[in-house]
């Protein structure tokens, strides 16, 4: 694979919230998330949709979509089964049980161009 065909969005969540800022992809496909070297520990979890504003949370076959993660962790994620998100969100903890973070966090997303292998 080439890097020309890498990227990368930075995705936020808030001091005292569980949930980062949305984001499109704009046509690029998921392939891995960067941690934090500083993190509350919490699992990530996601929202995803169409339309702006109206994310709902994401699930596969059996349960919602689980990353299990802890501070400084870099994840590498199949392109197959993070393919069809159009707009993306983060969430510590899940729905039922989010966590908040004591201090902002930044959670790097690396994508590639949605076809590029």
């Amino acid at each position: 694979m080439s890097d020309i065909n890498l990227g990368t969005i930075d995705l936020v969540i808030p001091s005292g919230a569980a949930l980062s800022n949305e984001v499109p992809l704009m046509g690029k496909v998921i392939i891995g998330l960067q941690m934090p070297a500083a993190w509350d520990a919490a699992n990530l979890t996601f929202l995803s949709g169409a339309v702006a504003g109206a994310l709902g949370n994401v699930y596969d076959e059996s349960a919602e979509l689980t990353v299990q993660t802890a501070a400084g962790r870099f994840h590498a994620l199949s392109a197959d089964k993070w393919g069809g998100f159009r707009r993306i969100q983060l969430r510590s903890g899940t729905s039922a049980t989010p966590v908040n973070q004591t201090a902002a966090r930044t959670i790097t997303v690396i994508v590639r161009e949605r076809g590029a292998r």
